[in-house]
């Protein structure tokens, strides 16, 4: 299995210097910002979403089911977040 590093704490800011860190890194990390209930919310909606938008595929997604999650194409998800909020992801 391959393990993955991630680089927290250069992407964490504050009010002082989140403009400096978005400029170097095109991403923040604000501590703090969302109680544990509203990260669950959205976890919950984005599965909500998921699981009606491949309810009629072949393979639809179900979050009880990790082996479902590999049949939908991310890329739509990408999109739709373009779409819908005018945002583009970036690489």
């Amino acid at each position: 299995m391959v393990q993955i590093t991630y680089e927290y704490s250069k992407y964490i800011a504050t009010i002082d210097n989140l403009q400096d860190t978005l400029d170097a890194h095109g991403v923040v990390v604000i501590p703090n910002i969302l109680h544990s209930s509203e990260c669950e919310n959205m976890k919950d909606e984005m599965w909500k979403y998921l699981e009606h938008i491949t309810a009629n595929m072949e393979h639809p997604i179900n979050r009880n089911i990790p082996n479902s999650w590999k049949t939908f194409n991310v890329a739509s998800v990408m999109v739709c977040w373009t779409f819908t909020t005018g945002m583009e992801f970036k690489n």
